[in-house]
């Protein structure tokens, strides 16, 4: 029997139009085998803790229940869109209690309109989930004013290659909040975003730097005073390969001399 150590993410789907939906690099068979008592495990979780298919992996859930389930097999998603642990929606709510995030996704059949698209989804949405607007809306809260004027400190962070959500998108926020408190002399005093090359969702991908800590970063910003700039970041998938992560919309620049591995030969540029 395999256990669960510590806290990990869980991704809950439906088995029966996921695989229709988003491709995942392997593992697609796993994804629709799943069911009562079943589980899938992400490539760098059974990497990481010798699991493989067959396997039963004990665990208890964020609501106390105790369960052992039965290891369908191992998911290679290097888009990183599901979690180290995957079950089906209805083991997730019955289960693991109400998920912290929630997103759907839709199917267009070739030559569809995107704006009829756009226009059914807003009405399901609003039918259904009137929430979802005011969850979703924050895009447009650009003057945060309020919140810098006590004090607050911000750090953005996103992957280049965030197959889910474009960096582009992040990029435009952050450009219109700069403009609408006061420009960028104003903003870099109390708000950062960084850029993260050749990463997926959050974290992961095939040849990116995605160990940082941007925590630590944000303690010392209000505690120390101290801003980020250069956060090193380093990645399993580029060992040895160290690079300072720039605050947006500066770039890493080798400096001309040194191990071009190494973060302290680099130097970060507008």
């Amino acid at each position: 029997m395999q256990g669960v150590k510590g806290n990990q993410a869980v991704s809950g789907i439906d088995p029966a139009t996921f695989n229709d939906l988003y491709s995942v690099s392997s593992g697609a068979g796993a994804l629709r085998a799943l069911g009562p008592g079943r589980i899938a495990v992400s490539k760098r979780y059974a990497d990481d803790h010798k699991v493989k298919a067959g396997d039963t992996i004990r665990l208890m859930t964020s609501t106390g229940r105790r369960e052992a389930l039965r290891v369908t097999g191992v998911v290679n998603d290097k888009g990183d869109l599901v979690a180290a642990l995957i079950v089906t929606n209805r083991q997730m709510l019955t289960d693991f209690g109400e998920p912290k995030d929630a997103f759907g996704m839709v199917g267009l059949q070739p030559g569809a309109d995107q704006k009829q698209v756009q226009a059914r989804i807003k009405q399901v949405l609003d039918r259904q989930f009137p929430e979802a607007e005011a969850l979703t809306a924050t895009s447009r809260w650009t003057n945060l004013n309020t919140f810098s004027n006590h004090g607050g400190k911000l750090i953005f962070f996103h992957g280049v290659s965030d197959p889910w959500f474009s960096a582009q998108d992040t990029i435009d926020y952050y450009d219109r909040m700069t403009k609408a408190n006061g420009g960028a002399a104003q903003v870099t005093n109390w708000s950062r975003l960084f850029l993260v090359p050749g990463m997926g969702h959050c974290q992961g991908g095939p040849a990116t730097l995605d160990q940082f800590d941007l925590l630590t970063a944000v303690v010392d910003w209000v505690e120390k005073g101290t801003a980020p700039n250069g956060v090193p970041a380093t990645g399993r998938g580029l060992p040895g390969r160290s690079r300072p992560l720039c605050a947006y919309p500066q770039h890493a620049h080798y400096k001309g001399t040194g191990d071009t591995q190494d973060a302290r030969n680099f130097e970060c540029r507008q």
